[in-house]
């Protein structure tokens, strides 16, 4: 991080130097966390099982993760879109959802309302994370106009799981002061989804004014 904030300054070389060995790293502590949940059992030390949905966010998490060490080591700017959604919606999000639905009930002595339920809300995140993170990604080839359906796929999916957390933790009452958490979270997802979509509607707009245009153009003698 060193390297990168200070090569920003004197050079570019260095910034990509830092931003790679921060890769590494990330790689290497991606790594041994994916050792870690390999090697354990399903049920603990203490004798509890851990549910299938924190299991799932947990891998997810922790491979994104790993992705986001190698797509700094191969040059992604990590201020891009695709880095930051990659950082933020797909590990950090997915890591919460699981130690959410492991340790609450854990803590309360109650169980989660539907695994089944639960599962899925942790497979609509993971999906709509993946999603979106392959479409920004796409947008930085020739096939931009092609990303928009799986981005916002992706976004409503992603809103989707924001969505149904709080619906499935409401026996929780120490969980409720955490839903004002849960509404901003699905507002700013709702929010990114409606502006991605209007984006690509003016886009698409401008992208039908100029064939036009060039089709009413004069053609050379």
């Amino acid at each position: 991080m060193l390297l990168g904030g200070v090569g920003s300054i004197w050079s570019p070389v260095m910034t990509t130097f830092g931003y790679s060995l921060l890769g590494i790293a990330f790689i290497w502590f991606a790594v041994i966390y994916l050792r870690a949940l390999l090697a354990r059992n399903k049920v603990s030390k203490l004798g509890v099982r851990v549910p299938r949905a924190s299991l799932s966010a947990w891998y997810a998490s922790w491979i994104f993760f790993l992705a986001f060490g190698f797509s700094l080591v191969f040059g992604l700017d990590p201020l891009s879109l695709a880095a930051l959604h990659l950082l933020f919606l797909a590990f950090v999000t997915n890591l919460v959802y699981g130690v959410g639905y492991m340790l609450f009930p854990l803590l309360l002595r109650r169980k989660t309302l539907s695994e089944t339920l639960a599962m899925a809300q942790v497979v609509a995140a993971i999906l709509g994370a993946f999603l979106m993170v392959f479409a920004f990604l796409g947008m930085l080839s020739p096939y931009t106009y092609r990303m928009f359906t799986l981005l916002g796929i992706g976004g409503t999916l992603a809103a989707i799981s924001a969505i149904a957390t709080p619906k499935l933790m409401e026996q929780f009452p120490v969980l409720h002061p955490s839903k004002s958490f849960s509404s901003l979270l699905q507002s700013c997802a709702l929010s990114e989804h409606y502006a991605v979509m209007k984006n690509h509607q003016t886009q698409n707009r401008e992208s039908r004014t100029s064939d036009s245009r060039r089709g009413r153009g004069s053609y050379p003698l």
